[in-house]
């Protein structure tokens, strides 16, 4: 037999090691592969070859689809590498048209079962057409953070780059090592599920927002919104988000009323506005039922007039670069000073 492909050999290396490190640090471990070639018996080797099972803290799981076919392909793998402690959960198979089994849907769920279970993905190449995308967006959209490894290209390298900016914010300079195979990868995905869990429960980050401001200050709102874009937020302001042909007083209250965070760009100008003071009315109805948070981005220095302002979360923003981190700041409190 030939040398096998030089990506496989990369692959097999370093599933080998992110299953040693998740074993040696006591973190569960959850598989969705039993077939030789994939990440996930690679990093089953890992995790078995740590030392002897009784002195793992951490849980093997496997989940699958439940079709004879593999669960003895299962059982074999787990009698080679000396692994009956795992322990498999068997997912229902959806039936086509044709009543046969829809292995794509049926390898689907039980990812989404594993999906539902983890607090953290790791994830390496990847068909960026195929379910492996479709399984990463989903993590995003759950707000379970995915610590990508760009090195084989395909989905993870893609998820990748449409993340990159919350990367950044989260693991600072160690985020550029992401496009490798970094060997502490397992602490860095332990920095980044670390500010999401408080009391054993996920705390996700706000992820709509509505940004009030005067018309002067157009420009910094076009920054903020972009700042929040680029860490996938849903962004409302009161032009182009909204409906064409609507009526715009309405429009704004709908989308204040969607919105998790209502950011005021607070100036002089704004002080001057009847519509801010609007918007900010309805904002403070919708914090004082515990529906909505508000933080003030103080673009000068204005004094906070609303006695109901004076006790909100106040962000002096001098320039751009403060105004940058303060964003970031509001976007993950856990980097910045909570909201």
């Amino acid at each position: 037999m030939g040398e096998p492909p030089q990506d496989l050999g990369e692959l097999d290396a370093c599933a080998m090691l992110l299953g040693s490190e998740i074993a040696r640090r006591g973190h569960d471990l959850l598989l969705c592969s039993p077939f030789e070639g994939s990440a996930d018996v690679s990093a089953l080797r890992g995790w078995t070859t740590t030392g002897p099972a009784d002195r793992i803290q951490g849980r093997l799981e496997i989940h699958l689809p439940n079709l004879p076919s593999i669960r003895e392909t299962l059982d074999a793998l787990l009698a080679t590498q000396k692994a009956q402690d795992a322990r498999p959960f068997y997912h229902a198979v959806p039936v086509s048209s044709d009543n046969r089994p829809n292995l794509e849907h049926a390898w689907l769920l039980a990812q989404l079962a594993a999906l539902d279970t983890c607090q953290g993905v790791i994830a390496i190449g990847g068909k960026s057409d195929g379910a492996a995308s479709l399984l990463l967006s989903l993590a995003a959209t759950r707000r379970v953070p995915v610590l990508p490894l760009g090195f084989l290209g395909g989905a993870a390298a893609a998820h990748l780059d449409r993340h990159r900016y919350e990367l950044s914010d989260a693991l600072g300079h160690d985020a550029d090592r992401l496009p490798g195979a970094p060997k502490d990868a397992v602490s860095l995905l332990e920095r980044l599920v670390e500010p999401k869990v408080v009391g054993g429960s996920k705390v996700a980050p706000p992820s709509r927002f509505f940004i009030s401001y005067p018309r002067e200050r157009s420009a910094a709102a076009d920054q903020v919104e972009a700042l929040l874009r680029r860490r996938n937020a849903e962004v409302f302001r009161d032009d182009d988000s909204f409906e064409v042909g609507a009526e715009i007083t309405g429009e704004i209250r709908r989308n204040i009323l969607r919105s998790e965070v209502f950011l005021a760009l607070y100036c002089k100008e704004f002080m001057l506005s009847p519509w801010c003071f609007d918007e900010l009315e309805l904002a403070f109805e919708r914090s004082g039922k515990g529906l909505l948070r508000i933080a003030l981005l103080c673009l000068d220095d204005s004094r906070v007039v609303p006695p109901q302002a004076r006790a909100l979360a106040t962000y002096p923003c001098r320039d751009r670069n403060e105004l940058e981190m303060r964003v970031r700041a509001i976007v993950d409190p856990s980097h910045g000073r909570p909201l």
